[in-house]
């Protein structure tokens, strides 16, 4: 396909080494996919002013989809206004009841490299869920984009009044879904919350415990190992006021959601543009 050149077809290049998109762009059992995809990529190009986003997706196809989703979330679904965004600046742009703007800047996470890459157990053996490599992944997904924010801020793309919204994607990281329960993945790595524990009561002599005694807790954890000489803040969102929330979403493209039913939505106490709860009638609002 030229350059510049779009299409309704979200699978129209040819494969290159990425997998899911290989897979789905030709398997004769895929269509029902590739028809949802198109759905959504048809209903994109109202707001995507990116030319090269068919030729992205043959290597990026979760991004791009996770870029899709949204829109069609926020503006076919919750029925926002928006705007086409050109060049530079974040992926969307909404328009709230009241006036004022939010911005939606969106990240899928990928697996990760060398000794923090998430894995599965081999087939046939037993294991634990990389929990803390998952949280890591958010971690940094969400710094790297908060930096984005922030340059953003100081080109005038946003204004200090704007609201600010990090969408991530964890579909890429297998059995995620599993593991973004309790508490949620987003609360570990942006609001400095550790792992579900048992505060547990010791009774000395003959007393009979009572289960009552045993209390659910979770604890703070303010920072994730990274390496043996290195950590990452987990406390991200409450140390960027400029960043209104997160959205979260475990989901994959060959899922192939609709509803925003699947989305989690984190918002930020200490933002310095927050956003009213009662605005997503969409999702599920972390509290």
């Amino acid at each position: 396909m030229s350059q510049g050149k779009r299409t309704n077809n979200f699978f129209e290049e040819k494969a290159g080494k990425n997998d899911v998109y290989a897979f789905n762009k030709s398997h004769s059992n895929r269509q029902e996919v590739r028809d949802y995809c198109s759905k959504l990529l048809e209903h994109h190009w109202q707001y995507c002013g990116d030319s090269h986003f068919q030729q992205d997706a043959v290597e990026n196809p979760q991004q791009r989809w996770w870029e899709m989703y949204l829109s069609w979330i926020l503006y076919k679904v919750a029925g926002f206004k928006g705007q086409k965004v050109n060049g530079e600046g974040p992926d969307f742009c909404v328009l709230l009841p009241d006036g004022k703007k939010m911005w939606i800047e969106a990240v899928a996470v990928k697996v990760g490299t060398k000794e923090n890459k998430v894995t599965r157990p081999p087939v046939g053996q037993a294991g634990t869920l990389p929990v803390d490599k998952m949280v890591l992944r958010v971690t940094s997904a969400f710094a790297d984009k908060a930096r984005k924010i922030e340059r953003y801020i100081e080109q005038k793309i946003i204004s200090p009044e704007d609201a600010v919204v990090i969408a991530i994607n964890t579909g890429e990281m297998r059995d995620s879904d599993l593991a973004d329960q309790y508490p949620p993945l987003a609360v570990r790595a942006l609001l400095g919350v550790g792992a579900m524990a048992f505060k547990v009561s010791v009774h000395l002599g003959d007393k009979v415990e009572r289960n009552d005694d045993v209390e659910v807790v979770f604890p703070e954890q303010k920072s994730i190992q990274k390496s043996q000489q290195a950590s990452i803040s987990t406390e991200g969102l409450l140390n960027n006021p400029s960043v209104s929330g997160v959205f979260t979403s475990t989901r994959h493209l060959v899922d192939m959601m609709d509803s925003g039913k699947d989305l989690k939505i984190l918002l930020n106490p200490k933002a310095r543009s927050p956003l009213d709860a009662s605005l997503f009638k969409f999702g599920t609002l972390i509290s």
